[in-house]
């Protein structure tokens, strides 16, 4: 049996099953996912256990350790030590235990050093998740149970994930212009984010919007801590959707730009084509991850978000 360690945060737990479900199934030969949080019939650690004797044991018995990291553990110190004693273990056994970081909300810089310099995978990535499979493939001698039952085991598992809401993560970031629009533009342009927002909850996903979180007071963070908590939502989000109802000066298009580089999921709805920066026109025209809409009147911005919602939000 070719099993594998999972070390993660009790938090991720949604996605580690997900995971579980597409590992143990792939194959022709048994494989076994060992975590934590699992219910101690699955191979949990048991009430009384000694949490690192646990850890231990399984990592020595185990052919490969998966480290899952999110926004929100990748602070946590025990992810680094179950990672440094998978690798200490096959140190010790003259062995190469292979120590595989798959990142949700993150990049490669993103992550703490040490694992910085392994192979990362995107846990969200389908291409990424089917060079997983095939990295565990190829380590333990195993087989397929047929390519288009790894399609749909692929598939499933992306949606389950998708589903789970990474912790510390949005399924949307919100951009519009906030100070250099004023009075009952500023009003009409809360309230279209507000539907929006509402929107999104509905469907159960998340959404992020530095103007819901200044209101009506019109009272701005310095510059320095409003750039550093947005541009950290931003980079948390998998999807971004700008506002600009009409060409003005406006960090909103600093941050679609940050978005487009960073590759995330970019909507831009606009009076105007013209009003758009030229770069972002090409972006529109070149990058399968962006698109525009227009819209002549406020009101019409929720009933078109409503209507492509699910292409908006991927």
């Amino acid at each position: 049996m070719f099993k594998i360690f999972v070390s993660h945060s009790s938090s991720d737990k949604p996605l580690v099953d997900a995971l579980d479900e597409l590992v143990c199934d792939a194959f022709v030969e048994e494989v076994e996912l060992v975590y934590s949080s699992a219910s101690v019939k699955s191979g949990g650690i048991a009430a009384g256990q000694s949490w690192l004797d646990w850890i231990h044991d399984q990592i020595q018995q185990s052919n490969m350790t998966i480290v899952v990291i999110t926004p929100l553990s990748k602070a946590r110190p025990w992810l680094m030590w179950e990672a440094g004693a998978a690798t200490g273990i096959g140190l010790s056994q003259n062995a190469s235990i292979s120590v595989v970081p798959l990142l949700f909300g993150l990049k490669n810089d993103e992550i703490p050093s040490p694992l910085r310099e392994r192979q990362t995978i995107t846990g969200t990535e389908e291409e990424d998740i089917k060079d997983l499979l095939e990295s565990i493939r190829r380590v333990g001698g195993l087989t397929y149970k047929s390519d288009s039952h790894v399609e749909s085991l692929v598939y499933t598992y992306i949606k389950a994930v998708i589903a789970a809401r990474v912790p510390g993560m949005y399924d949307l970031f919100i951009s519009c212009p906030m100070s250099s629009i004023e009075g009952e533009e500023y009003e009409q342009m809360h309230s279209t984010i507000d539907a929006i927002i509402d929107s999104i909850g509905e469907s159960g996903l998340s959404a992020y919007s530095a103007l819901r979180k200044v209101g009506n007071t019109h009272i701005f963070d310095p510059q320095d801590i409003a750039a550093e908590t947005d541009l950290a939502a931003l980079a948390s989000s998998r999807n971004f959707l700008m506002i600009y109802p009409r060409k003005v000066l406006s960090s909103c298009l600093l941050e679609a730009g940050y978005a487009l580089v960073n590759g995330t999921h970019s909507t831009y709805f606009v009076n105007n084509d013209d009003d758009l920066p030229y770069m972002l026109r090409g972006a529109v025209e070149s990058f399968r991850n962006a698109r525009r809409f227009l819209f002549r009147e406020q009101n019409q911005i929720l009933v078109l978000f409503n209507k492509y919602k699910d292409k908006i939000i991927c």
